[in-house]
């Protein structure tokens, strides 16, 4: 009986150590690519479901082609533990339309992503509508730069984009530069967001909320009068 000792050890040393597989669940989830406004779809554009992590390792899921009225669906077996990391994007994303849009409901979703956005997970069994908006421009511009105001710093925080809170010392002609320039509206139709005018202490605070008309340049006014 000596020689079989050792499988009275074994045996349980090594059940502890088989992999238990994760179970295997379906997910489908489906919607319309259409144009903001004009409600216009996009056939023929490529729909995929990943895992949300842009680049190096990323891991397509799906892949759907929109149909004549701008319909795709995806329709596959994900482990459950990758259920809440399922992100759309559209590969060859149209030229003149922004990278990002929103759904039926208002939420940022991600088409074309440079960044990891929460609201772009898709749930299983779900409907959605993406909808494009065409590309708008704006600028900021501000009122003359007194000796005053060139004392302090302007905080920005562009919510229609999504992006961080950016710093701007008026004091700086190059920063004063890249404040005024033109840039993309991002996303949804609006530039909206905060402005902070501080030194050291908030001096003043406010918000912006400009309607940008599609294929134009649209000026956004902060006023730091104080």
């Amino acid at each position: 009986m000596k020689q079989y000792y050792w499988l009275v050890l074994a045996v349980p040393f090594l059940l502890t150590c088989k992999k238990v597989e994760e179970e295997s669940i379906p997910f489908r989830a489906s919607g319309y690519l259409l144009e903001a406004g004009t409600n216009k779809p996009f056939p023929n554009r490529t729909m995929n479901a990943t895992d949300g992590y842009w680049g190096v390792g990323e891991t397509v899921y799906d892949q759907a082609l929109t149909d004549e009225n701008g319909f795709f669906e995806f329709n596959f077996s994900t482990k459950y533990s990758q259920l809440n990391e399922v992100v759309v994007e559209c590969a060859g994303f149209p030229g003149n339309h922004q990278r990002y849009g929103r759904d039926q409901d208002g939420n940022f979703v991600e088409l074309s992503r440079d960044f990891e956005l929460d609201d772009a997970i898709m749930k299983n069994n779900q409907e959605y509508i993406f909808y494009l908006f065409p590309k708008a421009y704006f600028y900021f511009s501000l009122p003359t730069l007194t000796q005053e105001l060139m004392g302090y710093t302007l905080e920005i925080y562009q919510e229609s984009s999504k992006a961080d809170i950016f710093m701007y010392p008026l004091d700086d002609p190059a920063s004063v530069f890249h404040l005024t320039s033109v840039r993309p509206l991002e996303a949804a139709n609006r530039a909206f967001g905060t402005f902070t005018l501080r030194n050291g202490v908030v001096i003043k605070s406010d918000t912006f909320n400009v309607y940008c008309p599609p294929n134009l340049t649209t000026e956004v006014y902060l006023d730091l009068q104080l």
